[in-house]
């Protein structure tokens, strides 16, 4: 079976780390897989496994038409040489998946020109006023009635959002991530806090697009900070007040830019993120983030605004919740996430949440038998096709 990929910008940057496990997956199962990254992303890092190109994901609607079919050409002429042919013919893909709203439209007209069915991950609320626009586009034109598509949450929450604003199928398929069999860091990070009693770390994840509950955890931390006279250091993605710009005024005027330092893809740079003691997602978008799981699967204290978009933020289970955006319950977050005792059971329980709800291995899975589904069953067995 034959993929093409198509993934927007902030999709790519924030999920590259799962996109690259799902297409070895995916591979390892008997499929080809062509990943189209958008041009404003530069070059992405290669696999010598996966064919790459890059499209223009920045034009009017007009030029859509136009740009998907330079996407489809560039994407022959890449498969051609990375076979070693030397022309190329017409591109042949079973199924185009595309991840992230600001591709829906790209991957429903590459879908529609290749007369293929098309699957869309839908891993936010950003994108649910599109979703008749979307499907109106691939039911256009030369696809006509007989047009397939499929609609694939991560959860079940996010299916629930879909039924009833969509008229194609919803599937949920459960994203993954690798587990740890053990938390081997509970001991470490433990032993970390007793000898540096006062001095804590956060990586900050807020949505970008809504200040109020941005400003109300900073809120929530300037008091924790005077209450207990712990110091945090308190990172957050370059990208996370590009529309918030009065939450970052807001930390001045409270005094805390000396706790903050702000991270160029943070988000992609797990590494450095499952090394702070605490990670927080601020307000309530229905954004769902690997990140997330990996950090439940590693030991990390997860704080979050209350969601009832994304099912694995589960209160006492996986995670700390707070109920609403005020700066006196976000004091008393912060004050349990940093008791490491108190967190313990909180970090197992998480742990054991995350291995039993979301491998990656189940991950792959499921999205093969989405593809299956979506094909009628063919190929019947990816294995050679």
């Amino acid at each position: 079976m034959r993929i093409l990929m198509i993934a927007d910008e902030s999709f790519a940057r924030r999920e590259h780390a799962m996109l690259r496990r799902l297409q070895v997956g995916l591979i390892d199962e008997g499929a080809r897989i062509l990943q189209a990254w958008p041009r404003s992303l530069g070059n992405p890092e290669g696999s010598p496994l996966i064919t790459q190109v890059s499209f223009e994901d920045k034009g009017s609607a007009i030029s859509l038409s136009l740009r998907a079919r330079r996407l489809i050409r560039d994407a022959a002429q890449a498969e051609a040489s990375s076979s070693g042919q030397l022309s190329s013919g017409p591109l042949e893909v079973d199924v185009v998946h595309g991840f992230g709203p600001a591709c829906w439209a790209m991957s429903a007209e590459v879908a529609r020109l290749l007369e293929v069915p098309l699957a869309l991950d839908v891993s936010s609320d950003a994108g649910l006023a599109r979703i008749a626009d979307t499907e109106r586009r691939l039911m256009r034109g030369t696809a006509g009635s007989d047009a397939a598509g499929v609609w694939i949450a991560p959860d079940q929450a996010m299916a629930d959002a879909l039924t009833g604003s969509c008229a194609w199928p919803v599937r949920v398929v459960p994203w993954g991530v690798h587990v740890p069999r053990e938390l081997p860091r509970l001991a470490a990070a433990s032993q970390r806090m007793e000898e540096t009693s006062s001095l804590r770390s956060a990586c900050v994840f807020p949505s970008g697009s809504d200040a109020e509950p941005l400003c109300a955890l900073l809120e929530g931390l300037k008091r924790y900070l005077e209450t207990t006279g712990n110091q945090v250091l308190v990172f957050f993605d370059d990208r996370s007040f590009s529309g918030s710009h009065s939450a970052w005024r807001h930390a001045e005027r409270l005094g805390l830019l000396e706790s903050i330092s702000v991270v160029a893809g943070m988000e992609s740079r797990r590494d450095l993120v499952l090394h702070a003691d605490i990670l927080i997602h601020p307000d309530a978008r229905g954004e769902h983030r690997t990140l997330t799981l990996d950090a439940m699967a590693s030991g990390l204290v997860v704080v979050a605004l209350a969601d009832e978009l994304v099912s694995w933020l589960v209160k006492d289970q996986t995670a700390i919740i707070v109920a609403e955006p005020r700066a006196e319950l976000w004091e008393a977050a912060l004050a349990r996430s940093f008791d490491r005792s108190r967190c313990e059971p909180l970090l197992r329980s998480a742990h054991r949440y995350v291995s039993e709800h979301h491998v990656a291995h189940a991950h792959v899975q499921g999205i093969r038998a989405a593809y299956l589904a979506l094909t009628g069953g063919f190929p019947h067995t990816f294995a050679g096709s």
